[in-house]
């Protein structure tokens, strides 16, 4: 039985990430219910936004991207996890919070990680992360 689950854990992140769909607990929220309150007009949300590159400043696709909240409370996160695109852009409007995000990319290329990146509602913030 628990192997079913695994297997069935497996096939549905493989996917969401190649759809590009979000993963997580609001992943199943049907489509007629309202966004939660993290988009980019919201009063308590901004968007951090950046790309993912090799040291050598290519882009990488494909890597997910994962906040943790550092400051206290700690907000919820809509998702687990945003993918990278072709160009190495990611995009993730978050509640206003102090967030370390953490980039770990497929096919050995390793993980990235960019530290104390503070979301402030209304705003934009730029944090590329390096793979390291």
């Amino acid at each position: 039985m628990r192997r079913h689950r695994r297997l069935l854990t497996a096939v549905t992140l493989t996917a969401a990430c190649m759809t590009g769909a979000p993963i997580g607990a609001d992943a199943s929220r049907s489509s007629d219910a309202p966004p939660p309150d993290t988009g980019p007009a919201s009063p308590r949300s901004g968007v951090v936004t950046g790309r993912v590159l090799t040291r050598s400043g290519a882009p990488v696709a494909g890597c997910s991207v994962v906040p943790e909240a550092t400051s206290r409370p700690r907000p919820p996160v809509p998702e687990m996890a945003v993918l990278s695109d072709a160009d190495g852009r990611y995009r993730w409007p978050l509640p206003r919070a102090t967030y370390d995000l953490t980039a770990r990319c497929p096919d050995a290329r390793g993980s990235g990680r960019v530290t104390r990146v503070t979301v402030r509602p209304g705003e934009e913030t730029v944090a590329d992360i390096v793979l390291g």
